[in-house]
């Protein structure tokens, strides 16, 4: 009789320490992979760790929701396929930014719709392009500047 409790509390503990690992896997490495924009949206919102994949336009981004960090939501974007002029593509290509968006407005809008959130290469890389094409558009103008001043 002996034995048998002896297998038997064996058993126990092994299902206990299948159940924890399973439980600290889940908590800490499982995120969902959503498939469409709705999906991550809700998970968004709930701050939920999720991940997504969106091709727009002429750039692929990838989304990791990582979960909550004090009162944001931590959303790791990386570009992965840029299809742009081949300058414009190699500055922005594989380049990543973590956004620290506020739980309360997550989910209202796409990462990189609102870079002030964000910190990373990939937010310096849109900074440099946008003072580009402003500094493009202000020398291409400058003489219509310079009469409206006159």
């Amino acid at each position: 009789m002996g034995d048998k409790i002896k297998k038997r509390d064996w058993l126990i503990i092994l299902l206990l320490l299948i159940l924890l690992f399973a439980s600290i896997f889940i908590g800490f490495f499982y995120k969902q992979e959503c498939k469409t924009r709705d999906c991550f949206i809700k998970a968004m919102f709930e701050c939920k760790k999720a991940s997504f994949v969106s091709a727009q336009q002429n750039i692929t981004w990838q989304y990791i929701i990582k979960g909550s960090v004090d009162s944001d939501c931590l959303i790791n974007v990386k570009s992965l396929d840029v299809n742009l002029d081949s300058e414009t593509s190699k500055k922005l290509e594989d380049k990543e930014m973590d956004c620290y968006i506020p739980k309360k407005i997550a989910g209202s809008f796409m990462p990189e719709a609102k870079i002030e959130y964000c910190h990373g290469m990939l937010k310096e890389a849109l900074q440099d392009l946008i003072i580009e094409k402003m500094h493009i558009y202000i020398m291409q103008n400058i003489g219509q500047f310079n009469k409206t001043i006159i």
